[in-house]
């Protein structure tokens, strides 16, 4: 018959582990040690090491109060149950492997990729996430490898689709996150067993950025000027303004379609050019916090261009694409992929320094290190930005002076 005398005091409360008192000698071939009592008898123990000390204490305590626990909560009938399973079983190893055989068979016909969507998406919604970017890219995941079933993933195949899609490295790597996540969402509610694709990364080809890649002041200045004043379209000098002196991704002020449907682009009530301020709410924003971008930024190059301009409506994709190309052909500026971006981030950097570009940019300042300049053109970036220039002078003409 089990007693529990040996886990209760005399008080009939349930008793506390075994104090351990420090048993440390700096003489002896082991220095550290413990020093308690247990069922009446007084024990020590030594240890090489303080690590191996700590960790003695750590595992007796923790099997302790288990013993303790299982004692004081003991299930006679859940007992024999158990008892009577290994026994049809033959072993508790065969029962161990049945449970493991049941669990395998469990997922492999009732979980697919589309389950694993589902259930990854239902977490997105019900924590406040905009689920745009993930259905997005699961719909491509579901798109290429077809609803199979989540143990059929193998990692070289998702490490060759992976490094083959036609983006750059930080759209593949949400790729793969969103893949990850749907997975790891399926195991966390012991739906899978493990992730099988856990072991894939994704390898980036670091390229070195030139000086070439990021626009001078000059060619920029020229560009803004030419086409807010002698071609005179403020609506289009506006828009070049805000991407060169904020940074801010294209698909703000020249959403495709998606975007301009649900509304996650830049709007005019969003810009005050008088108080030299423009907050932008976390809906719109790719990391979905809100961002204040004001004077107190340096930006005196900016807040003229935006002045009685409406850009209530945006400018779509491909007329903006199309009126780039023809301006920055007529002003003699090229565009290379991601110009005005880098340009910013690179010019930010060297003036502020990392943490203020990347809180600007929306990016970690490790990624403002690998991926833009952060070298030594303050003289450069003063002018740019406009710290030591102004772009018009009182009559309004399309001259920078110094």
């Amino acid at each position: 018959m089990l007693t529990l005398s040996a886990k209760v005091d005399k008080s009939g409360q349930m008793e506390k582990a075994p104090s351990f008192r420090n048993y440390d000698k700096p003489a002896r071939a082991n220095p550290y040690g413990w020093d308690y009592y247990l069922h009446g008898k007084r024990l020590r123990v030594t240890f090489k090491t303080k690590v191996e000390k700590s960790a003695y204490h750590k595992e007796f305590t923790r099997k302790w109060y288990g013993d303790r626990d299982a004692l004081l909560n003991f299930d006679a009938i859940e007992y024999r149950r158990v008892q009577s399973l290994i026994h049809s079983a033959g072993s508790i190893n065969a029962m161990e492997s049945a449970v493991r055989i049941h669990r395998d068979e469990l997922s492999q016909h009732q979980l697919r990729l589309s389950d694993a969507i589902a259930m990854r998406l239902q977490d997105v919604v019900r924590r406040g996430i905009n689920p745009y970017r993930d259905e997005l890219h699961c719909k491509r995941i579901l798109e290429h490898f077809g609803d199979i079933k989540l143990e059929a993933f193998k990692p070289l195949e998702v490490s060759r689709w992976i490094n083959g899609l036609p983006y750059n490295y930080i759209t593949k790597k949400g790729h793969l996150k969103a893949l990850n996540a749907c997975i790891n969402c399926a195991v966390r509610y012991g739906k899978l067993n493990h992730n099988p694709i856990k072991s894939v990364t994704l390898e980036r080809s670091r390229v070195e950025i030139t000086e070439r890649d990021i626009v001078e002041p000059e060619d920029l200045h020229r560009l803004l000027l030419g086409v807010a004043y002698e071609s005179k379209d403020r609506h289009f000098a506006a828009v070049l303004a805000l991407l060169f002196f904020t940074g801010m991704r294209v698909s703000l002020l020249a959403p495709g379609t998606d975007k301009r449907k649900r509304g996650e682009y830049i709007t005019a009530d969003m810009i005050n050019a008088k108080r030299r301020e423009i907050s932008i709410p976390a809906r719109v924003t790719k990391t979905q916090r809100s961002l204040l971008i004001s004077e107190s930024n340096h930006i005196k190059h900016l807040w003229p261009f935006l002045e009685g301009v409406d850009l209530q409506t945006p400018i779509g994709q491909t007329a903006f694409n199309d009126q780039r190309a023809e301006y920055c052909e007529r002003y003699g500026v090229q565009w290379s992929p991601n110009l005005h971006r880098r340009s910013c981030a690179s010019y930010y950097a060297a003036l502020w320094g990392k943490s203020m570009a990347a809180e600007l940019l929306g990016n970690s300042p490790d990624m403002i290190a690998s991926n833009y300049q952060t070298g030594t053109f303050k003289e450069k970036a003063e002018k740019y930005f406009g710290n030591n220039v102004d772009f018009l002078d009182d009559g309004g003409h399309t001259t920078a002076k110094t």
